[in-house]
């Protein structure tokens, strides 16, 4: 907007990947203050202006990417801790010791103890498929299944989890 002293002014687009993105304007109170060389000038620092301006919109657009992912990586975090057991089981004639650790700070791989019939135990191991909360939510399921859903497999002496487990062998005088 021109004050009321103006009698030049130059007002020069400001362009950032072929798109309009301001207006440089500079006003003079004297007439025809403008050489073509300071307009030339003009232009030159226009684009430069042009360039900082997006410069910073993309910086912004990347701190805030940023901050969102790890954002999202914090949640994925508390919500990989909160799925794996509290404690590790107490199982007669057993040392039962599991932690997961990460390579990355958020990683699929999980673990959980599941009781089964008979005094059984299962453990289930699994690695989530997904990235932040959704890959982390997708094997909640899983986790929260009717134990009785589990498969086992009996062959004589010993019970066996389908998929992996631990059970307690019997012996001649427990069967």
């Amino acid at each position: 907007m021109s004050e009321a002293s103006t009698l030049s002014e130059v007002d020069i687009p400001l362009i950032s990947r072929g798109r309009l993105i301001g207006i440089f304007n500079a006003q003079s109170s004297s007439l025809d203050a403008f050489s073509p060389e300071q307009i030339e000038l003009s232009r030159a620092l226009a684009d430069t202006i042009a360039i900082a301006i997006e410069n910073a919109r993309l910086f912004r657009q990347e701190r805030l990417e940023k901050e969102k992912a790890l954002r999202e990586q914090g949640e994925a975090r508390q919500i990989q801790r909160a799925l794996l057991p509290e404690a590790d089981p107490m199982i007669e004639g057993y040392a039962v010791s599991g932690m997961c650790r990460q390579l990355s700070a958020v990683g699929g791989d999980w673990y959980d103890y599941v009781r089964l019939r008979d005094g059984l135990w299962g453990i289930a191991l699994g690695d989530v498929c997904g990235d932040r909360c959704t890959g982390a939510l997708r094997h909640q399921p899983l986790r929260i299944g009717r134990p009785s859903s589990w498969c086992t497999l009996d062959h004589g002496r010993d019970s066996i989890l389908f998929a992996g487990g631990l059970s307690r062998r019997r012996s001649r005088s427990q069967r």
